[in-house]
């Protein structure tokens, strides 16, 4: 009979300089792959979504976040935290509101461009 091993499975994050957590060697973030998990994609769709990283490596990172869930919630709202200040501090300055206003602007005339296109 074939014995498998359970030892401790080595779950594929490692975390950088300045403290992100990133999947593999890649530069795919651990809020990435978690937040896409957490609007119902599937692992298939996140792995489309982040075709750096494997298939395997997306199930792995979501069964660590299952096992950990209370941890991974402490980081990511930490991550949360540093995002939102982050945010106010780009907002803060002169002309930005204006700026990122006519961007969003931009970016959903492109959408709805896309959307367009597709229904021909």
């Amino acid at each position: 009979m074939v014995k498998l091993s359970f030892g401790e499975e080595r779950v594929p994050l490692r975390e950088a300089e300045g403290g992100t957590v990133y999947v593999g060697n890649t530069k795919v973030a651990l809020e990435g792959v978690i937040f896409a998990y957490r609007r119902g994609c599937t692992p298939e769709k996140i792995q489309e979504g982040f075709n750096a990283v494997s298939l395997g490596e997306v199930y792995s990172v979501i069964g660590y976040y299952l096992r950990r869930k209370e941890e991974v919630e402490l980081y990511l709202a930490e991550y949360q935290r540093r995002w939102d200040e982050m945010v106010a501090e780009l907002l803060a300055k002169p002309g930005a509101r204006e700026f990122y206003a006519r961007m969003d602007e931009m970016r959903r005339q492109k959408e709805v461009g896309q959307q367009v296109a597709g229904n021909d």
